[in-house]
């Protein structure tokens, strides 16, 4: 049995023509940078959120477990997020046991986060 262990990597700014290059690759580890990238750097919040509610549906599973990492990474940032629509979004994953920890991780992080408005 394999162990996974967690890699911490530094989210890189990508330009916007970097992100969607990266997204159009159609190479998960490039789309989940700049997924990941979008949601920490981008000064659109509404964009960001729904670029992550649409790679969710990623038949890949990385590039879904980013997106909802993304959703996570926006709230926490901003102390804002569309809460109906990010739940939305996730409502139909979450007894996909692979990305379930995840979903309950975005959760956790919109309770602790979230202030509430919208900051921008």
């Amino acid at each position: 049995m394999e162990n996974e262990y967690m890699v911490y990597e530094e989210i890189i700014y990508l330009s916007e023509k970097e992100n969607n290059e990266y997204l159009s690759s159609n190479v998960p580890k490039k789309m989940c940078e700049a997924i990941l990238s979008i949601c920490m750097y981008g000064d659109d919040i509404d964009r960001s959120q729904d670029i992550c509610a649409h790679y969710i549906k990623s038949e890949n599973f990385e590039v879904s477990r980013c997106a909802i990492i993304g959703l996570g990474h926006i709230v926490r940032i901003n102390g804002y997020i569309d809460i109906d629509k990010a739940l939305k979004a996730v409502s139909k994953f979450e007894k996909d046991q692979r990305l379930s920890g995840y979903i309950d991780n975005l959760c956790g992080d919109i309770s602790t986060f979230y202030k509430g408005g919208k900051s921008n």
